[in-house]
């Protein structure tokens, strides 16, 4: 009977994966600059550089949320400005360690995009063009 629990609880741990924090963050941290890219206003002439001094960590949201801090750096070629953005991330980890992030909120300067309170914010077509954007960048 004892080696029966034994193998139960290595089978276990077998099915749970590793999962890679490191990975994960990373992989929304793309996603994010691709948010930034994607809709920061950039001048004619000015070249989008980063990301800069980047922190992932938990949101205030709940356990099953990152937030993704980082700056850019806005270069004209006389003057480079660095400016700040956020992202949010709902993520859940599977039965094999995998790891699934979905787009759920970004703030860039004082435009927000995605969803807060529940509702989403701006039309629901850009929210899923941004939704789409994010996951092919977390794809590569």
């Amino acid at each position: 009977m004892r080696r029966i629990s034994v193998f139960a609880c290595a089978a276990l741990l077998a099915l749970t994966g590793c999962f890679d924090r490191e990975l994960a963050d990373s992989r929304i941290t793309r996603g994010c600059v691709a948010v930034v890219e994607s809709l920061a206003e950039v001048p004619d002439g000015t070249t989008l550089k980063g990301p800069n001094n980047v922190a992932v960590t938990a949101s205030p949201l709940g356990s099953d949320f990152r937030k993704v801090s980082l700056t850019m750096t806005f270069d004209d070629g006389w003057y480079a400005e660095e400016k700040p953005f956020e992202c949010t991330f709902q993520e859940s980890v599977g039965v094999l360690g995998s790891h699934k992030a979905v787009f759920h909120y970004a703030k860039l300067g004082d435009k927000e995009y995605g969803t807060k309170d529940g509702q989403v914010i701006g039309s629901m077509q850009d929210h899923i063009k941004i939704s789409q954007t994010v996951e092919d960048a977390m794809a590569r």
